[in-house]
């Protein structure tokens, strides 16, 4: 008779990034004649908020005299800023068992059993802001937690 067993664990954390907010995917759609910060169109100088900060130029600041962008270059969207305030988060753990046995009853006789187990938990949250991109004006909150229980049995003869 034989057996043997095997088990381990892993874990994973990963921020995911989504194709808005993939800086190579963004800039590549969109000219480089935008400007990141929102500029004062008389004057040219940047325009600052409450606390004297420069702030980034969205695209759809028409209400505050800066022409909008044009839908092909992703107005209301600013790769740089969604990237800062967005969140997403990504976690995955699993525990994976192995373990088979056999009997041999004659050199032409062989009872083998694989026995398997997997147990894996992925938790999903993100988080898209209030200011820009696809989460504004009201923000957007996401949770998804899954799990997954696999148990395996194969006998041969």
């Amino acid at each position: 008779m034989f057996l043997a067993t095997t088990l381990f664990r892993t874990r994973l954390v990963m921020v995911a990034v989504q194709v808005m907010l993939n800086p190579f995917f963004f800039t590549r759609s969109m000219g480089p004649i935008y400007p990141v910060y929102a500029h004062n169109q008389t004057t040219g100088d940047y325009l600052l908020n409450s606390l004297g900060e420069r702030f980034y130029d969205y695209g759809n600041l028409s209400s505050m005299g800066i022409p909008n962008r044009p839908g092909g270059a992703s107005p209301g969207r600013h790769v740089i800023e969604e990237t800062k305030l967005n969140q997403s988060l990504f976690k995955r753990n699993t525990i994976s068992g192995r373990s088979y046995g056999s009997i041999i009853f004659t050199p032409w006789l062989k009872f083998t059993t694989n026995i398997s187990i997997d147990i894996t938990d992925y938790n999903v949250s993100s988080y898209e802001n209030t200011l820009v991109g696809d989460g504004a004006p009201g923000g957007r909150p996401q949770k998804l937690p899954i799990q997954e229980h696999l148990f395996y049995i194969s006998t041969r003869l």
